[in-house]
């Protein structure tokens, strides 16, 4: 009971911290030939993000420190998901992305950075590897950018303020999809 407490204080300190002024409706554009609700159901059903892993391998490109530390606990405790780093620049997270091409599963990616965007992230994996997933949390979620982002690639968008659970919620997917290939 204790931690279902504590996770519950979590994901709503996560989103006090991440509050959106703009209240845009939540969608989940997915790019790649979407067809679920979270882009699981694409033509990329069968690529499960795992080999012989039981975790979604992560890296998160986000600037908010305190932002960055609560949504890792938040994933590492209720999503199956391992951070394998992270950086707060778009130089750094092309360099590292772009490096460690099969190593990761899940890149999360804010648009707003210390030092250049998440577009330019976005644009630089765009020819990944197929079971590789990339997802966009951030709190400029209109219908423009989901739609932009949807184009340069991305699997789904959220947004920071309201949309956390279903960021989980599709991390749990991907982990059920890569249990089930296993």
């Amino acid at each position: 009971m204790q931690k279902s407490a504590a996770v519950s204080d979590r994901r709503q300190r996560l989103s006090e911290l991440t509050y959106n002024r703009s209240g845009t409706a939540a969608s989940y554009a997915g790019g790649r030939g979407v067809t679920s609700e979270f882009g699981l159901g694409s033509s990329r059903e069968n690529c499960a993000p795992w080999d012989d892993h039981l975790e979604l391998r992560t890296y998160i490109v986000e600037d908010n420190a305190t932002i960055r530390e609560n949504l890792i606990g938040t994933l590492e405790e209720l999503a199956a998901v391992r951070a394998l780093g992270w950086s707060d620049s778009e130089a750094d997270a092309k360099r590292w992305l772009q490096s460690q091409e099969g190593a990761w599963d899940l890149a999360i990616i804010d648009l707003f950075l210390k030092q250049g965007s998440g577009i330019g992230v976005l644009e630089a994996v765009r020819a990944r590897a197929v079971q590789q997933r990339v997802v966009v949390l951030t709190n400029y979620a209109t219908a423009d950018m989901r739609k932009r982002c949807a184009q340069l690639g991305a699997d789904a968008v959220f947004d920071k303020s309201n949309e956390i659970d279903a960021l989980v919620d599709y991390c749990l997917q991907l982990s059920e999809l890569g249990r089930q290939r296993l």
